[in-house]
């Protein structure tokens, strides 16, 4: 019964850096949204096992607990959009948040960086470590050039694995 609006900063489809593997819980968020059926039919492929290097050249590899997914963010967040669209909320592309004021006793105003005002009784930011409103801040606060990253190729039959490889100052 509560009346939601999504802002999201990009217009889509866009693709995103990372999160394109969804481990077991998040595919049984998605199942008990039943939406696990429109991720297999855009092309969701099962994930069954990881392998981590170091940038010292050790690794470890081995079977994941519960079977995960790997999706194109394109492909994901397009999906989730439209589902949230089909339920009522309000989505909103191609505002980039800049600021958040107020507190709980009064409700909060999202500002954005066109000058454009959203309110609402409770704020929920999802942009994740290095992005949102915290980005500008914490890169001078850390003296940290951040920098990405991102190839996607199409290489047909492949192993149902996982990669995660590091380096210094990141993966």
């Amino acid at each position: 019964g509560w009346e939601v609006l999504l802002i999201e900063r990009r217009q889509y489809p866009a693709d995103k850096l990372c999160g394109e593997f969804l481990s077991y819980d998040g595919v049984a968020c998605l199942r008990e949204m039943e939406l696990e059926a429109e991720l297999k039919k855009r092309g969701a492929r099962p994930i069954a096992s990881v392998l981590v290097s170091s940038e010292d050249g050790t690794y470890w590899q081995g079977a994941l607990p519960a079977m995960g997914i790997g999706i194109s963010r394109r492909v994901l967040d397009a999906m989730l959009a439209d589902a949230c669209r089909q339920v009522g909320v309000d989505v909103v592309h191609g505002v980039q948040v800049r600021e958040i004021r107020g507190g709980w006793a009064r409700g909060y105003v999202a500002e954005g960086r066109q000058g454009e005002y959203f309110s609402g009784r409770l704020v929920i930011g999802a942009c994740g470590q290095q992005g949102g409103i915290f980005k500008e801040r914490d890169a001078q606060h850390h003296g940290a050039k951040l920098m990405a990253l991102k190839v996607q190729a199409s290489c047909g039959e492949g192993p149902e694995r996982i990669e995660l490889h590091g380096f210094p100052g990141g993966y």
